[in-house]
């Protein structure tokens, strides 16, 4: 049997249709908008169950697929709506028919996607009340509608008005006699699809008559301005307001353009003092003006400037002579102020003030005992400035106290070097100022500070210390008192005390010398070495030691000694030398930073050669060996009486 399927897709109504057509019975339709899908069938055998399925893709609310299942018989006709016409689903669609060859000659199925139908769209105004009494008209504008499908426009308002469902092929719409004041909602709906849209507008209320709250907060800052708190009442919500600021003396006035969104509206000007002002507020739409009474504002305080110029205490007799001149400036002629000078709980001074044309405040108090002093201005002129004040502190400081300073000098020790000063300056006063200075001759030292600032906030005392000082100079210590020395010139008559200490840097220590004569030769094989000492220091130890001058090692059983600066020279003799070499003689004090060295050489004597004659062996005659005995006892003589005078006794 000859079949044919046939598509038509109808542009701008997102329909799309597919049927089947057949020269016998069974004829499918599968229809789709962007509401649902419609499914027919006609002509259908009703003796077996025919069966119709739709999926749509997503159509469930858990997002999973939508999949319905329908049974017939001789015919079948419904709709399956989308969830949500404004957009676009995905679906498919079978027809089942049992009977025909193989049970699949009738079966008949569709898949598409289809477009989301258009969302109306519309949007209102309202006319603005210009009188009492007046009424209000509504206009819509609508935007482009499809023709295949059928709308209606409604418009209802906050006060319980409706106009009614009408049906609208066209772009706009209008009411016209509406009460003012009122939220106005205009919906159009396709009636096709079932989408709406809707908007409102507020219709503006006809003017009123406004009154006014003004608070007014007169200026206290210094160099402020007066504050104007204005509230409106008696507005029409949705109406255009100007409210303004008016200096009587002329000038731009200061304006706020605002909207009400009730009845009323609260702002605050800010204003230079000393001036008349008043308050004006205007309906932008009818030009209807309302203003306040005129206010008048007072000066604002002045910018005063505190100073407290103190002159320290010089007077080391217990009774102070500290004096302080207390000043002000930029007072306000014509506003009243009080001024205190105080110390701690105690006041001192005060003066009630109300300036008729200077704008200078100055005193001078004498014989201040020492202390923290504050100047106090509190202006007194306006109940609601009452408490404002501007303050400045200053301290006078204890008297001063005879300084002292106490020096120690780490001489020089070594040839050559230098010497360390330390200075500890005590008996300061707590909070006075002080400086200390090194110097040489009236002079300062150059590589050290000119001065050195010494503040003391506690007891501890002062240390200065000055390394590599020259050695044999005399140098002084001075430490000054400078408390509040830049104003001493106009200070009572007083002089702050100087401390002064002297100390001698000692000559740095020389290195000993050692002094050895030559002995001539010996016929023995060990000698003694006489050794002189000189320029040795007092209070130093000497060790005296005898090495191998070729070697440096010591001589064996010849042990070092020592001796003592208490004397600055010194003879010792070593023992038992051995002769045929050199030695050096070292003497170094404890620490190894004097030393001095010596060198002298044993010599042991050639004795002539003995020839024999006639004889033609070497042994020698009698006589020559008699002759030898008697010249070695003269020379043992000899070094007895050498040894035994050269010993230190």
């Amino acid at each position: 049997m000859a079949a044919g399927v046939a598509l038509a897709l109808f542009v701008g109504s997102g329909i799309a249709v597919a049927a089947v057509s057949s020269a016998s019975a069974h004829t499918p339709a599968i229809n789709a908008d962007c509401t649902g899908v419609r499914v027919q069938a006609w002509d259908y055998n009703d003796s077996v169950a025919n069966t119709v399925t739709v999926t749509i893709v997503a159509g469930n609310p858990d997002g999973s697929d939508r999949v319905e299942n329908r049974t017939f018989g001789a015919s079948f006709d419904e709709t399956f709506t989308f969830p949500d016409p404004s957009v676009g689903w995905t679906y498919s669609a079978s027809i089942d028919a049992p009977d025909g060859t193989n049970g699949t000659e009738w079966d008949y199925s569709w898949s598409d996607t289809t477009t989301g139908c258009a969302t109306p769209d519309i949007s209102v105004t309202a006319s603005t009340c210009i009188h009492a009494g007046d009424l209000t008209t509504v206009d819509a504008v609508i935007g482009t509608l499809d023709p295949s499908h059928a709308y209606t426009v409604q418009l209802t308002g906050s006060n319980g008005y409706d106009s009614g469902a009408a049906a609208i092929q066209t772009t706009s719409a209008s009411w016209s006699g509406l009460d003012p004041a009122v939220r106005y909602t205009a919906t159009l709906r396709d009636t096709t699809t079932g989408l709406s849209a809707s908007a409102f507008v507020d219709a503006i209320g006809c003017p009123e008559d406004p009154s006014f709250e003004v608070t007014i907060s007169q200026c206290t800052a210094v160099g402020g301005s007066g504050t104007f708190g204005v509230t409106v009442s008696g507005l029409v919500a949705g109406r255009d307001y100007v409210l303004a600021l008016v200096n009587s003396a002329g000038g731009a006035p200061t304006e706020v353009q605002f909207t009400a969104t009730g009845a009323t509206y609260s702002d605050s000007f800010t204003t230079a003092p000393s001036g008349t002002y008043v308050v004006k507020v205007t309906d932008v739409a009818d030009g209807g003006v309302k203003e306040t009474r005129p206010v008048t504002f007072l000066p604002c305080p002045g910018d005063p400037e505190l100073t407290l110029d103190p002159t320290e205490c010089t007077a080391t007799d217990g009774v102070s002579d500290a004096s302080m001149v207390s000043s002000i400036e930029g007072l306000v002629p014509g506003r009243s102020y009080e001024i205190t000078i105080t110390t701690g709980s105690t006041t001192v001074y005060s003066e009630t003030l109300t300036p008729a044309a200077s704008s200078s405040w100055t005193k001078t108090l004498y014989n201040l005992e020492p202390g923290e002093y504050m100047l106090t201005v509190t202006d007194t002129s306006d109940p609601a400035a009452t408490g404002f004040s501007e303050c400045v502190s200053t301290i006078i400081r204890d008297c001063p106290t005879q300084q002292e300073v106490n020096l120690e000098a780490q001489q020089c020790s070594i040839p050559g070097g230098s010497g360390t000063l330390t200075a500890t300056v005590t008996n300061v006063t707590i909070g006075r100022n002080y400086t200390v200075a090194l110097t040489q001759n009236g002079l300062p030292i150059t590589g050290q500070p000119v001065s050195q600032d010494f503040d003391p906030v506690d007891a501890t005392p002062g240390v200065f210390v000055y390394p590599g000082l020259a050695p044999g100079l005399t140098y002084r210590v001075i430490v000054q008192d400078v408390t509040g020395v830049a104003k001493a010139a106009a200070a009572p008559a007083g002089t702050l005390p100087v401390a002064a200490n002297d100390i001698l840097m000692t000559a740095c220590p020389g290195n000993p010398e050692v002094v050895l004569t030559q002995p001539t030769c010996t016929l023995f094989t060990t000698s003694t070495i006489t050794v002189g000492v000189t320029k040795l220091i007092a209070g130093e130890t000497y060790t005296v030691s005898v090495t191998k001058t070729a070697d440096g090692q010591p001589v064996s059983g010849v042990a070092a000694q020592t001796v003592s600066g208490a004397t600055p020279t010194a003879s010792l003799q070593f023992d038992n030398i051995p002769v045929g070499r050199s030695y050096t003689i070292t003497v170094t004090n404890v620490t190894k930073t004097l030393t001095g060295t010596g060198t002298i050489q044993l010599i042991l004597c050639d004795l002539p050669t003995l020839a024999y004659t006639g004889a033609s062996t070497m042994t020698p005659t009698l006589a020559g060996l008699g002759f030898l005995q008697f010249g070695l006892v003269l020379v043992g003589i000899s070094l007895v009486r050498r040894r035994s005078g050269a010993r230190e006794v």
